[in-house]
């Protein structure tokens, strides 16, 4: 791609707002969430209907919410230091706050799930 339609795209993306620490891995686990929606309902409804996932099924489901979880911790993470390098303005924080707590909650949620539907718990 041309180096102008590059600049074309990051406006676009931007829309004229000017971009803080963090935001492709930020926005790189909302992509992530939106996929593990999508792989926990076709999960659901696909196979629910049936006896269940083979061991196949459940192993590729399994690894890709292991992927997502590492995505999302990486966020998290990634977060967090950006709250401790004391950055000056406090809206900022907030989105890092916020991205903590949301992908927190996705982890908890895909363990859980993890657990009902390998583990019986």
């Amino acid at each position: 791609m041309p180096r102008s339609t590059l600049k074309c795209f990051r406006a676009i993306l931007l829309c004229g707002y000017p971009s803080y620490r963090g935001t492709a891995i930020i926005t790189a686990a909302q992509i992530a969430k939106i996929c593990s929606a999508f792989l926990l309902i076709a999960a659901l409804v696909i196979y629910g209907s049936e006896y269940g996932l083979t061991g196949v099924q459940g192993a590729a489901f399994g690894s890709s919410q292991a992927v997502c979880m590492v995505i999302y911790l990486l966020s998290a993470v990634f977060s967090a230091k950006n709250i401790i390098s004391k950055s000056e303005e406090k809206a900022k924080n907030m989105k890092y706050i916020l991205n903590i707590a949301a992908n927190i909650f996705m982890v908890c949620g895909s363990v859980f799930f993890e657990m009902f539907r390998f583990r019986g718990c």
